[in-house]
């Protein structure tokens, strides 16, 4: 329900701001999801009126605008919203904070993403079609996005594999902390990982000065 609901507020304000969405939604009806989030990809590349290619698992709700805000001037690297907090961020995400961080920067490069919500433009899933495997579909190519393989005998799941394969082929991925969204699942868990990050930076600055 609050996922349905956080899509219906979306569309709403995206209307109002002249922006259309196209829907597919994923089902766990027998057919793994990754070779179903290639079948969508894939569909982003076909239609030519189509930008480039969100997901969002149902687990999650979110304010209309963090949608917007998700695709807002996104045209050459991957940006997504940051799904998890506490310790596990730096294992998630392995973002740099090296240098000082400023938590008023939206995009924070990272090394890798989930794929909870995300946003992929067209552009970068253009230049990653010479880097996948590539099949045939209806005499059309067809482009293994996202893939789970196993490599030197370690599992490198579809968030990680398609993260390597973002970085190796030369596009960047960021994390937006300005988009906090709910995971809806048995255990909620409210992110906002601008918040937290700020937090991090300040623990790291004052872990050397002595306290009186």
């Amino acid at each position: 329900m609050a996922f349905a609901q956080s899509l219906s507020r979306s569309v709403e304000l995206a209307t109002h701001n002249d922006i259309r969405f196209h829907f597919d939604f994923v089902e766990f009806t027998g057919t793994p999801v990754t070779l179903q989030h290639n079948i969508v990809a894939n569909k982003v590349l076909d239609q030519a009126d189509i930008e480039g290619l969100i997901l969002i698992n149902n687990n999650f709700s979110w304010e209309p605008q963090d949608l917007l805000t998700l695709v807002d001037g996104v045209e050459d690297h991957v940006n997504a919203a940051a799904t998890v907090t506490g310790a596990a961020y730096a294992e998630e995400y392995g973002v740099l904070l090296q240098d000082g961080f400023d938590p008023m920067v939206k995009a924070l490069p990272a090394e890798k993403v989930t794929l909870n919500f995300i946003y992929i433009p067209k552009k970068v899933l253009m230049g990653l079609t010479q880097f996948v495997d590539k099949g045939l579909d209806s005499g059309s190519p067809f482009y293994f996005f996202f893939q789970e393989k196993f490599v030197d005998g370690i599992l490198w799941e579809e968030d990680y594999a398609f993260s390597r394969l973002v970085r190796e082929s030369g596009f960047n991925i960021h994390i937006d902390s300005s988009i906090s969204c709910t995971n809806i699942a048995p255990m909620p868990l409210k992110n906002s990982y601008r918040e937290f990050l700020a937090r991090k930076w300040v623990e790291e600055s004052t872990a050397d000065i002595p306290q009186n």
